[in-house]
């Protein structure tokens, strides 16, 4: 989705377009795909007198949700997520699912990650919050789906990593950078 946190690392993509010397495909729903364009203009719509160095080179492609969406051999399933006013993307892919940024899943969405062997959840905090799910909301949509293994993200600084991980239930852990699973891409 087109908030701050989200997207204002779009500048830096230039970096990866230097190292690769190719474009970059970036994948987003509509809304977001509008948000981008209209946050940074001087990339999608550059000044013909524009002087500076090289911009990022990036071709925008488009996805609704719900429906299949095939980048190289991974098949990814977005689904919408409420945040706030805001719809922002769940994704599946294969036995991974992935939701950030949202409070209350939706049986539509459940119904998709129903199944995943590893879930990446959205559990800002303890305290309740009017469009991130609380640790418990999160602990509570990790049991629904039933993955085997659930991973609660994007929580605030105020968690301490080792006491609240002690007292998560079995199988549903706090997620922490440079985390790695092995999963399969595709389903069998």
């Amino acid at each position: 989705h087109g908030h701050a946190d989200h997207i204002l690392g779009t500048d830096d993509l230039r970096t990866f377009n230097f190292l690769s010397n190719k474009r970059i495909d970036c994948y987003g729903t509509h809304e977001t795909l509008s948000n981008l364009k209209r946050s940074f203009g001087y990339i999608f719509d550059p000044s013909p007198s524009y002087l500076g160095g090289m911009l990022p080179q990036l071709d925008l492609k488009e996805f609704s949700y719900d429906q299949p969406l095939q980048i190289e051999e991974a098949t990814f399933i977005p689904f919408a997520l409420p945040h706030g006013d805001v719809t922002v993307t769940g994704f599946r892919l294969g036995e991974l699912g992935y939701a950030t940024d949202f409070k209350g899943l939706p049986e539509s969405a459940t119904q998709i990650l129903t199944g995943v062997k590893y879930l990446f959840v959205d559990g800002i905090r303890y305290e309740t919050h009017s469009t991130h799910n609380s640790i418990d909301e999160a602990i509570e949509i990790a049991q629904r789906v039933k993955a085997a293994r659930s991973f609660l993200i994007h929580t605030t600084h105020s968690i301490d990593y080792e006491t609240v991980n002690a007292q998560l239930p079995k199988g549903i852990e706090l997620g922490y950078d440079g985390l790695t699973i092995i999963c399969k891409l595709c389903e069998e």
